[in-house]
């Protein structure tokens, strides 16, 4: 009888080394699974409040939001990702690198271009109404001028038929 519990002990004994193993080696694991655990929460939370950051912009920028917009873009303030390309990038073995700042950088470029854009818009509105108003004034000038002719020519019609009374 004394022998079983030996046999359990040492089988104890060493189910305990292999789980005390185990542990050990879920731990590493889980340290490794952890660490990438928390880069992904970490870019989560980057690309999060990149996203905070950029809707902050677009509302300051544009006075869009993701609820209220003339795109009808829930999702406007969030960055797109281009799967299919990302994708086909990898299967061709080129890197992707995408940062943080290389993001912001190509959303401040973005808005300038957009401002150029409605800069240039604005002028172009500002010679159309300068053009229009040129082309209001000569046709105002050839009316008038017209109607001068119209004038002259009706005060000679007058003229002849009060000369060809009298005679």
């Amino acid at each position: 009888m004394k022998k079983a519990p030996k046999s359990s002990s040492s089988s104890s004994s060493s189910s305990d080394s292999s789980s005390s193993s185990n542990s050990s080696s879920r731990s590493r694991s889980k340290s490794k699974g952890d660490a990438s655990m928390k880069k992904q929460r970490d870019d989560f939370n980057i690309l999060h409040t990149h996203g905070k950051i950029k809707a902050e912009r677009i509302k300051e920028a544009f006075g869009y939001t993701n609820d209220d917009n003339p795109f009808g873009d829930t999702h406007l303030s969030k960055q797109f990702i281009w799967k299919k390309k990302m994708d086909k990038m990898e299967k061709l073995g080129k890197e992707i690198n995408i940062s943080h700042g290389d993001l912001i950088v190509k959303q401040e470029e973005f808005i300038k271009d957009i401002e150029k854009v409605k800069q240039r818009r604005a002028e172009r509105e500002i010679e159309k109404l300068k053009l229009d108003d040129q082309k209001n004034l000569l046709s105002r000038e050839k009316e008038e001028e017209i109607y001068e002719q119209w004038l002259e020519k009706e005060e000679n019609f007058h003229k002849e038929q009060s000369k060809i009374r009298f005679f």
